[in-house]
């Protein structure tokens, strides 16, 4: 089964990593897409142009997820147009969240990191009957610092971008590298909201490339942040620093050998 023919979807995110992987696995399913990164840009092109369903990030810097939203059905109620089904993309569907995505307008949720299984779903329901054009393969997880069946998925859903899987994994590392120094620099500074920024961002990346264990200590930063236990902060950084010395070196195997069958890789 394919999508519907001409169904089109609009993906708002500001995280360069995520809003890619959200582009390549819809287009996936035969669907066209055009992919925005911040709610400024989600209007402008709301306005400009017509789609059949919306991703739209939770929580982005300027306008977030909720105020993109409440616009959308403000312009949609002035221009007397149908409402566009939207699908909060959030990393905690937590009942207040839902709550206040449903007093904005939003239709539905999905979390992040994103499986197949429920985007699909997603699409299924809003968009008619779709299956993938590349049959997604699956194994048994291994290993703790990465979820292999994460990886192999993404590695599947890039399979029609030639490098793009590794290119992903490259972002990711770089990005890595570089926030683990802001967030030594912001922890000694005891920049609560550089900290805090960076944190979910890096939650996000990690849930997109399967880096289950280090994106389960950044929730706990984020977390610690939230209720001021900010003496909890270099204990948690220290882990996330001891993570990465397996988990860097075990990227970098997969992103210089993107053919490698990662049922048979090991930490």
């Amino acid at each position: 089964m394919e999508a519907i023919p001409r169904s089109r979807v609009l993906v708002v995110e500001d995280d360069v990593i995520s809003r890619q992987l959200v582009e390549v696995m819809l287009r996936n399913w035969s669907l066209e897409v055009v992919a925005v990164s911040s709610g400024q840009e989600a209007l402008e092109r709301f306005v400009a142009d017509r789609f059949d369903l919306i991703f739209l990030d939770i929580h982005m810097a300027g306008l977030n997820g909720y105020e993109t939203c409440l616009k959308i059905r403000e312009y949609e109620k002035v221009l007397a147009w149908k409402a566009i089904p939207i699908i909060a993309l959030t990393g905690s569907v937590l009942p207040e969240d839902k709550a206040r995505g449903r007093s904005v307008g939003m239709n539905d949720f999905l979390e992040k990191p994103l499986r197949i299984k429920n985007l699909q779903a997603i699409l299924h329901h809003w968009l008619g009957s779709v299956a993938p054009s590349v049959p997604v393969s699956s194994f048994e997880e291994s290993g703790v610092e990465v979820d292999l069946q994460i990886l192999e998925v993404l590695r599947v859903e890039l399979s029609k971008v030639p490098g793009a899987f590794a290119k992903i994994l490259g972002m990711f590392l770089v990005d890595l590298h570089e926030n683990r120094l802001k967030l030594q620099r912001a922890s000694e500074a005891l920049d609560q909201a550089t900290l805090f920024r960076i944190a979910h961002s890096m939650k996000s990346q990690c849930g997109a490339v399967g880096a289950s264990s280090l994106r389960a200590v950044f929730i706990q930063i984020e977390q610690r942040l939230k209720s001021d236990h900010l003496e909890d902060i270099p204990g948690l950084l220290a882990q996330v620093d001891a993570i990465c010395l397996t988990l860097i070196p075990r990227l970098e195997r997969i992103r210089d050998n993107p053919d490698i069958s990662l049922a048979m890789e090991v930490s």
